[in-house]
This record gives C-alpha cells, sequence and structure tokens, in this order.
C-alpha cells in the first residue's frame, strides 16, 4: 500500500512530468517536500520503485520513469490542488 507521503510525491512527479515532459530533479522534489536530504526523497523514491510506480533505468539524472501503474490521469491531477496543498506553504485556493 502507498503512504500518504509517498503519493504526494507521486502526484508531483506525474504533475511535472506532464507540463515539462520530464521528471522532476531531486532539488526540485526538496523544494515541494519541504524536506532537507536527499536520502529523505531517495528513501520515498525506492518505496514507489519497490510499490512498482516507479522505475530506475540507470545511475544518475534522469533516471526514473512512471510505470503504467504510477501515471495518475489529468483529471485527478487537476483536481488535487483543491483537495489540499501540493507544494508546502502554498497559498490554499481562496473561496469567491
Amino acid at each position: 500500500m502507498i503512504t500518504k507521503k509517498q503519493l504526494e510525491l507521486l502526484f508531483y512527479i506525474n504533475l511535472i512530468f506532464n507540463i515539462r515532459g520530464e521528471i522532476p530533479t531531486y532539488k526540485d522534489m526538496l523544494k515541494m517536500t519541504g524536506l532537507s536530504s536527499k536520502s529523505a526523497i531517495a528513501q520515498r523514491i525506492n518505496g514507489l520503485v519497490k510499490k512498482g510506480y516507479l522505475i530506475k533505468t540507470k545511475l544518475g539524472t534522469g533516471n526514473l520513469k512512471i510505470t503504467d501503474r504510477g501515471k495518475i490521469d489529468d483529471e485527478l491531477l487537476r483536481l488535487y490542488p483543491m483537495c489540499g496543498n501540493l507544494v508546502k506553504n502554498e497559498k490554499p485556493i481562496k473561496k469567491t
């Protein structure tokens, strides 16, 4: 079963991939999560790899791929920010 923190990271990875066409860097993931160490990101990524949501294709940067199991539908990505903050310290959407 995927943890909440892993799911948030997977949503972020999918979102950036859909926008940029590439997997975000560890530095980008650190900013998103508010974590201070790459090892904490690596731990979450390794969990997603073990559970089949991501695969590592080689060593170094650009080594992650989203598996079919890890792909998140665009409609869900659009709805996700309404359910909470995707990025720490992001201001919530104001109701009008």
